[in-house]
């Protein structure tokens, strides 16, 4: 058993390209050389530092040669127990994949490439609670289930407009977010796999946000409902995507809700900073805030000298 980092910089050098969320959310950076923004470093090391310990397994990177090099030249490689360069190295040139339009498929091939069971985090989700026993009795843990809403909400026009095969797509199902999975079933790997690069290697004019989020977290979803597999998320609230704006009144539907899980167990608490990046690029104060609590993770689980000219 380990926990799994996937970092593929391959998306950084196309960032000019990046459309959505993912260009609202990339900080600004002139320079050819891969770099991390400040925030960024800080929030890695409280999530690498929480993953250890946690969990007290060791800890795998997987990465391409350049972010190799840079774990090392800032002094952060020495926090994993294994590299691997070689799947992203191999990924790079056995499939043409438009890194600004599916900057996640780094993430989705690797851990499709593990042997079961294994832990996989983003470098953005910090756990908060040692891990109970109870996720390995499931084929497969996520963090939490979200509802598809507006834009993002999918049809099956939509796909047979792309010509994408997918025959277990279900668009009323909710979708399981990807941040943390815990996987103990080869099987989902490989379909989660296939489905993935049936969406990533076409080419496309204009990859629209849903197409990525559906390459990343839907198809994982249609994969477990296909295969009747034992499933369940860290928390007993559902996401709601675009919730409403309005904070109470009559039909009010609030951005987390109660809506009974299958095999749902006790909670685990969990940051995962995704949907806050663009707040963090573009108000330093918040950033600021966000920057000091994850320096105080970082101090409380005993890695405050990896802070060292990083802050």
């Amino acid at each position: 058993m380990k926990v799994i980092f996937v970092n593929w910089t391959k998306p950084f050098f196309e960032r000019k390209n990046f459309v959505g969320y993912k260009k609202q959310s990339t900080f600004e950076h002139s320079g050819d050389d891969y770099l991390l923004s400040e925030y960024e470093i800080v929030m890695q090391i409280a999530s690498i530092t929480s993953a250890k310990v946690k969990t007290g397994l060791p800890i795998k990177l997987i990465t391409d040669k350049v972010g190799r090099d840079y774990y090392q030249k800032i002094g952060l490689l020495d926090l994993f127990d294994e590299v691997d360069v070689d799947t992203l190295e191999t990924l790079n040139e056995e499939y043409d994949i438009n890194p600004a339009q599916f900057w996640t498929s780094g993430k989705i091939i690797s851990i499709c490439k593990e042997t079961p069971p294994f832990l996989f985090m983003d470098l953005d989700l910090i756990i908060e609670d040692d891990l109970p026993n109870w996720i390995y009795n499931y084929d497969v843990v996520h963090t939490h289930w979200e509802l598809s809403r507006s834009f993002l909400y999918i049809e099956k026009h939509m796909i047979d407009n792309l010509s994408i095969n997918i025959p277990t797509f279900d668009d009323r199902m909710l979708i399981p977010n990807t941040s943390f999975l815990f996987i103990n079933n080869k099987k989902v790997l490989d379909d989660y796999l296939k489905l993935h690069l049936e969406i990533v290697t076409k080419k496309y004019e204009q990859v629209p946000d849903w197409l990525w989020l559906m390459s990343d977290q839907h198809i994982l979803g249609y994969t477990i409902r296909d295969l009747k597999l034992k499933v369940t998320s860290f928390s007993d609230k559902t996401y709601v995507q675009f919730p409403d704006n309005q904070k109470s009144g009559v039909g009010h539907l609030p951005e987390w809700i109660n809506i009974p899980q299958m095999y749902q167990e006790t909670t685990v608490k969990f940051e995962h900073v995704w949907l806050d990046k663009s707040i963090i690029v573009n108000y330093p104060e918040f950033k600021k805030l966000r920057m000091d609590k994850w320096i105080k993770i970082v101090t409380e689980n005993g890695y405050s000298h990896k802070l060292i000219n990083k802050v």
